[in-house]
C-alpha cells in the first residue's frame, strides 16, 4: 500500500520539523534575553565611558615630566611596599601619581602583585606589576594612562555592537519560528493518511 510508505516518510519529516522546531523556539527565547539584557549593558558601558572619558581629562590636565631618578626612587618604594602587601586586611593608598590614586589591594597574593589607579571620576585599574624593575613601575603606570583614550574608543564600538545586536535579534525575532506552522502542516498530513489507511483497512475487512 503506498499510504504505508507515504505515511512513515511524513511521520518522518514532522519528527524532524518537530526536533527543528524545538531549536528555533528555544533559539527565539536566547534572543528575547539578549534583547531584555542589552538595556543593562549599555548603560554600563555608557557609565564606563563617561568615567574614563573624565580621566582622560584628569590625566591630560595632570600629566608632567617626571625625571628618571624621580621614577625610580618611585618604584623602588612601590616595590617595596608591594612585596609587604601580601594578604593584607585593607586597601592602602600608596602615593598620587599623574592625579590618580595608586592602592595596594586587599587580600593581594604575593605570587600575582598588582595595584589600581584610581581617580576621584570614580575609575578603577588593575594593572599588573613586576618586583624587579623600579623604572618599570612608573613606565607601567604611564602606559596604562596613555592608552585611556583607547579605552574610550573600545568602549563606543562595545555600545555599538550591543545595539547592532539587540536590532539583528529584534529582527530575528520578528520573523518568528517558521517550522511551527509547517508542525501543523504535516500533523494534518499524517492524520489524513492515517484515516485513509482506517478506510481501507475497513473495506478490508
Amino acid at each position: 500500500n503506498p499510504l504505508i510508505k507515504k505515511r512513515v516518510e511524513t511521520a518522518n519529516r514532522l519528527e524532524r520539523t518537530k526536533i527543528s522546531c524545538r531549536q528555533r523556539q528555544k533559539q527565539l527565547i536566547d534572543l528575547r534575553a539578549v534583547v531584555d539584557n542589552v538595556p543593562a549593558e549599555l548603560e554600563r558601558l555608557k557609565k564606563h565611558h563617561a568615567i574614563t572619558s573624565l580621566d582622560v581629562e584628569l590625566y591630560n590636565a595632570s600629566k608632567e615630566v617626571v625625571p628618571q631618578e624621580e621614577r625610580i626612587a618611585f618604584g623602588e618604594e612601590l616595590i617595596d611596599a608591594i612585596r609587604d602587601n601580601h594578604m593584607q586586611n585593607t586597601e592602602r593608598l600608596f602615593d598620587i601619581y599623574q592625579g590618580f590614586d595608586v592602592f595596594l589591594p586587599a587580600n593581594m597574593n604575593s605570587e600575582k602583585p598588582h595595584i589600581y589607579i584610581r581617580s576621584f571620576n570614580g575609575g578603577a585599574y588593575y594593572l599588573e606589576m613586576e618586583t624587579d624593575k623600579p623604572l618599570g613601575c612608573a613606565m607601567r603606570i604611564d602606559h596604562l594612562l596613555e592608552h585611556l583614550p583607547d579605552r574610550v574608543l573600545s568602549f563606543e564600538e562595545q555600545m555599538a555592537r550591543a545595539e547592532k545586536q539587540r536590532k539583528e535579534a529584534l529582527a530575528d525575532i520578528e520573523r518568528g519560528n517558521t517550522y511551527q506552522d509547517e508542525v501543523e502542516e504535516l500533523e494534518i498530513n499524517l492524520a489524513d493518511i492515517d484515516r485513509q489507511l482506517a478506510e481501507t483497512e475497513e473495506k478490508s475487512a
